[in-house]
């Protein structure tokens, strides 16, 4: 039997042998700085869309990567020389990191931009299409189409409605407004659309109001024609001249807007 001096050596040696447990690698990407990118990537487009509201999703993706890389290239320049001597590393967590900047925190600067643009409308205006203004109207209710605008998404028409009579008008807008261009009906009916725009448009008795309606999608960039339709319309009150009835469940339409080609 060996003494207790020989079992401690044998002990210091088996520890010789093995060595202390190896240290656990911190890990490059956590659940903290990918929180952080898409914090950064959610602030940013949101900033971006309230001073810059004509910037593109594009853009305003690529802005909040740049700004999401300025943490994680500290971070990489600060564990960059522990992990050079460190046996074994690589530069996979920088890599993992950076691609979740790119994909989690610009898809989500993306997706955040272009969602705020289908709501507000809020894009470059690209040309001015409208030739001359035109007006329509129904019974009392004059609309007269001012401009006609296209983006990249939408064709903005603005308009004025002048009420001429003591009566009240209220036109339908939500799922019934329509611009029709030939074969193409562009219509406000749409999820976004409910949030845009107003269920009712109200045009007092001896009132005049201004509005711009975003409809989804261009016409073709061509010299043509369009015409811009809202229905029905109620009314309600008295005017010795006009009689509501004489113009109930009639939409308002204003007919021949031409519009000027774009190259």
């Amino acid at each position: 039997m060996g003494t207790s001096q020989d079992r401690r050596d044998q002990r210091r040696a088996a520890v010789r042998r093995t060595g202390p447990a190896p240290r656990r690698r911190k890990r490059f990407l956590t659940l903290g700085r990918a929180v952080l990118f898409v914090g950064i990537a959610l602030v940013v487009g949101g900033v971006v869309k309230l001073l810059l509201p004509s910037m593109t999703p594009l853009l305003t993706a690529g802005l909040a990567v740049a700004l999401g890389a300025v943490p994680l290239i500290i971070d990489l320049l600060r564990e960059l020389p522990e992990r050079r001597r460190a046996r074994g590393a690589t530069m996979g967590p920088f890599a993992a990191a950076a691609f979740v900047l790119l994909v989690v925190g610009g898809g989500t600067a993306y997706v955040l931009s272009w969602t705020i643009d289908r709501i507000t409308s809020d894009e470059t205006v690209r040309a001015q299409r409208l030739g001359a203004p035109v007006e329509g109207t129904l019974g009392p209710l004059v609309a007269k189409v001012e401009k006609v605008e296209v983006t990249d998404n939408f064709t903005k028409v603005t308009f004025t409605a002048v009420n001429r009579s003591a009566i009240a008008a209220k036109v339908s807008v939500v799922d019934s407004c329509r611009l029709i261009a030939g074969q193409a009906e562009f219509r406000l009916d749409g999820l976004f659309d409910v949030l845009r725009e107003p269920f009712f448009l109200d045009v007092p008795g001896g009132g005049t109001i201004r509005k711009t309606f975003a409809f989804p999608g261009t016409p073709e960039p061509g010299r043509t024609t369009v015409t811009m339709t809202c229905g029905s319309v109620s009314w309600t009150g008295s005017d010795a001249q006009w009689s509501g009835r004489e113009f109930v469940g009639r939409p308002l339409r204003v007919a021949d807007i031409e519009l000027a080609p774009v190259g």
